[in-house]
């Protein structure tokens, strides 16, 4: 809530002479005093001491949003940890109801800035980017989490709000998969670190199998449609699911089925190893207007492989 300028409510603040006493207040969508009518969320407001305000804000179906401590009583210079939080699968195209939240951010501030170590969570409950601050400037190594895991995935420096030097991007097993290389902020060479991995070959007629099979079906259709799939050892296309534009359900079930009945592939192979491989693969399908086309990316499935292995 940044300096929660919208809370200056000194009108309030000859309430609270006395220590420990607490007062609500409710607020509209812009952080501005409203009543309980056209509320937002609210915020209980209590003087802990002469130079310490306790902050607590809930969503209106009472789920916190916040804790956090001011040095004065505008609310305008946090001092102390704060606890931020979220509602789980928050959305803007979904409508607004209750829901949980939870622990999304925590950190440090002194004097109104922020310093020290700053956590971001999933709403799993794990870490998802850990960052340093020195007076309100990161300052120091940067980690960034997946949250299927506790792997880190990219990690870095900063100087003065400004990424520096070497920056890694790691694979599901920590493994380097790609290099960045800043200077003051901005990308002065890349990298990609090559792996002994071939990717999955479609078959001869995988694109003709698809086309003669779908093209019935798809009629004044435009979309464009991301496969992802895992390819087995033994050649087999598995686990298809997709993604981008959506499709109606009839030619959603029958690219889902003319997948999972495709032809042999040629599965990845390990070239250091001398060995096929399981991995994932992934390709397009364009629909537009009755036709269909179908592209393949040779260092897109090389990618996947290596963040997912």
């Amino acid at each position: 809530m940044k300096k929660l300028i919208l809370l200056i409510f000194l009108l309030f603040i000859t309430i609270l002479n006395n220590y420990g006493q607490t007062l609500k207040i409710f607020l509209d969508s812009d952080g501005a005093s409203t009543d309980s009518s056209n509320a937002k969320s609210y915020i209980f407001y209590q003087k802990k001491s002469d130079t310490t305000w306790l902050i607590n804000q809930f969503t209106m179906y009472n789920r916190r949003l916040l804790i956090g401590e001011f040095k004065d009583p505008n609310l305008s210079i946090q001092h102390g940890t704060f606890y931020y939080y979220k509602p789980e699968h928050e959305s803007d195209n979904l409508p607004k109801t209750d829901t949980s939240t939870y622990l999304s951010e925590v950190g440090h501030f002194f004097d109104g800035k922020r310093n020290g170590e700053w956590i971001q969570f999933c709403s799993n409950g794990r870490k998802f980017s850990v960052e340093n601050y020195v007076e309100d400037k990161l300052n120091g190594i940067s980690q960034t989490y997946s949250c299927e895991d506790t792997v880190v995935r990219i990690k870095g420096y900063y100087i003065d709000d400004m990424k520096q030097g070497e920056w890694q991007v790691l694979g599901n097993k920590g493994q380097l998969i790609h290099l960045d290389f800043y200077k003051n902020g901005k990308i002065i060479k890349q990298q990609n670190i090559k792996e002994p991995f071939k990717s999955a070959i479609p078959p001869p007629n995988f694109i003709e199998y698809i086309k003669s099979n779908l093209l019935k079906n798809v009629n004044e259709t435009t979309a464009r449609v991301i496969v992802t799939c895992v390819i087995t050892k033994e050649g087999k296309l598995t686990s298809p699911s997709l993604s981008g534009d959506k499709l109606n359900p009839a030619i959603t079930n029958e690219i889902l089925n003319l997948l999972n009945n495709s032809p042999l592939w040629t599965p990845p192979y390990d070239t250091k190893q001398k060995t096929v491989i399981e991995g994932k693969a992934f390709f397009f399908i364009n629909l537009k207007n009755g036709s269909i086309e179908i592209k393949f990316s040779e260092a897109g499935n090389e990618l996947i492989h290596r963040i997912n292995n």
